[in-house]
């Protein structure tokens, strides 16, 4: 139980993050509750389904720093996707493609950090 919650914090943090700052073009002082509110869509529904995938795969996918950014890739991908139209005005995906991006490239900085340590330690106490 443990275990999966981290899973979805992460996730939540990493994609709610990342939507945030791609939807703003880096302009955070843009954010309004509107940003927020479609932010925190992407960031829950993305840890939705790396909850449902942790059940179907093995954990150790969940505590490797690449198995968790692919994880937060293809979630933020998928939801970002699904979710809303480019703020970009170019192609569908377009944003949803950076904002993928940058919550994978946020779990890999995550990964060099004590936050990481706590979250796999999860790990090794729900085997």
């Amino acid at each position: 139980m443990k275990f999966r919650f981290s899973v979805g914090a992460r996730h939540v943090v990493q994609s709610t993050a990342a939507c945030l700052t791609a939807m703003t073009k880096g302009d955070l002082s843009a954010i309004t509750i509107g940003h927020w509110q479609v932010a925190l869509i992407t960031g829950f529904s993305t840890a939705a389904l790396a909850i449902i995938f942790s059940f179907f795969s093995r954990l150790e996918l969940h505590v490797s720093r690449w198995g968790v950014a692919a994880i937060a890739f293809i979630g933020t991908f998928i939801v970002d996707t699904l979710n809303h139209g480019s703020h970009y005005g170019m192609f569908w995906g377009d944003e949803a493609l950076l904002t993928a991006t940058a919550a994978a490239a946020l779990s890999v900085v995550i990964s060099f950090t004590p936050l990481d340590k706590w979250a796999n330690g999860l790990v090794a106490k729900s085997k």
